[in-house]
């Protein structure tokens, strides 16, 4: 697989990680109250809730990131 490809993969992969991941940055207090799975359910609710979509958008942009530039850094080693 090429940069590129292996790019996007990565960056597919974080993109998916990125919502479960995003319960990590949720307030404690949230989290005290609700657990992941539960966390993960509502996913509609998350969303269209003011104050924590802003913290998924954020986590869903960085784990993108994340994931795009480990997937290159794979793909330029497999060469």
């Amino acid at each position: 697989m090429n940069k590129n490809k292996s790019a996007l993969v990565g960056g597919l992969i974080g993109a998916v990680a990125a919502y479960p991941l995003s319960y990590f940055f949720q307030p404690s207090a949230l989290r005290a109250k609700i657990s992941l799975g539960k966390y993960i359910e509502g996913f509609s609710e998350v969303i269209n809730s003011k104050d924590l979509s802003s913290t998924v958008f954020v986590s869903f942009v960085i784990f993108v990131i994340i994931g795009m530039l480990v997937g290159a850094i794979i793909g330029r080693a497999k060469k």
